[in-house]
C-alpha cells in the first residue's frame, strides 16, 4: 500500500535508535502456505503467521535516493499471530476483494496507525538489508515485540493474490538469514510494567537500548483518513 507521500502530513518515524526522521513511503506484508511459517524474523526461533513492514525514506529523500546512502531506509515491522477475535485488517477486506492480479491496484481511504499494536514499548533494532531484491544492505530494522492479529481467513484471502506468472501467490517471505555478527538491539519494557504477553531470551548479540521510539502515524485530517492506492506487486 502506498500514496503516502500525498498526505498533508506524512507518516514519520524516528528515535529509537535512528540517526533521523524518516518519513512512511509504503508498507506490505509476507505470509507463507504455513500459519506457522509466515514471518520473515523470528523471535526465539517463533515465527508469525503473518508480517508487515513499514517502510520509511530519510527525511527529503525519495526512496530511490534513500536506497543509495547508508541507513537510508527504515523498516518498522508488525507481527500478526492467528486469533479468532476481529483483526485490525478487516477494514482491508475489501480491498483484497478489489486487488487480486499482478500489477492491479485500488484505492482506499486508511490510517497506517491502525496496524499497529496499542503496546509499543519492548522493540529490537539491527542493520540489515532488504528482503527483497537487490537485497541493500542500507536498512535499520525495527521489530515491535507486541503482535497484533489475524484471521485465518484473511491469509487465506492474502494467498489468492495472483503473481506476475499468474500462479497464487501463495507465499512471498524471504527465508530466515543468519545474523552474520550483527549486534542486535532491543528496548525492554520500562520499571515495574506489566508482564509482557511473551517471555524471550536473548543471545550474547543483543545489547539494551533506552532511547524511546516515536512513530506519528495517526494523521489527522477530515474524517480522520486519507486515501493511498494499492498495487500488488
Amino acid at each position: 500500500l502506498q500514496g503516502f507521500t500525498a498526505w498533508p502530513q506524512q507518516p514519520m518515524l524516528s528515535g529509537g535508535g535512528l540517526t533521523g526522521r524518516y518519513m512512511l513511503q509504503q508498507f506490505h506484508f509476507h505470509w507463507d502456505q504455513s500459519r506457522d511459517l509466515g514471518s520473515e524474523h523470528t523471535i526465539d526461533k517463533l515465527h508469525y503467521a503473518l508480517e508487515a513492514h513499514f517502510v520509511h525514506a530519510l527525511e527529503n529523500l525519495t526512496i530511490e535516493q534513500a536506497a543509495r546512502i547508508p541507513y537510508g531506509i527504515a523498516i518498522l515491522a508488525v507481527f500478526f499471530a492467528i486469533s479468532d477475535t476481529p483483526s485490525q485488517l478487516r477494514q482491508l477486506e475489501n480491498l483484497f476483494d478489489m486487488t487480486t492480479a499482478f500489477g492491479s491496484y485500488n484505492s482506499v481511504t486508511y490510517r497506517a496507525n491502525d496496524l499497529l499494536p496499542e503496546d509499543r514499548e519492548v522493540w529490537f533494532l539491527y542493520s540489515g538489508s532488504l528482503t527483497t531484491p537487490p537485497c541493500s544492505e542500507n536498512v535499520i530494522w525495527t521489530l515491535l515485540a507486541e503482535p497484533i492479529y489475524v484471521e485465518e481467513s484473511q491469509l487465506e484471502e492474502l494467498r489468492h493474490r495472483v503473481s506476475n506468472t499468474g500462479a497464487l501467490l501463495v507465499r512471498n517471505r524471504r527465508e530466515v538469514q543468519p545474523l552474520n555478527n550483527r549486534v542486535i538491539y532491543m528496548r525492554a519494557r520500562k520499571g515495574n510494567g506489566a508482564a509482557h504477553s511473551t517471555t524471550y531470551t536473548y543471545s550474547k548479540e543483543t545489547t539494551s537500548l533506552k532511547e524511546d521510539i516515536l512513530i506519528c502515524y495517526s494523521t489527522v485530517v477530515p474524517e480522520g483518513r486519507v486515501r493511498c492506492k494499492v498495487h500488488l506487486n
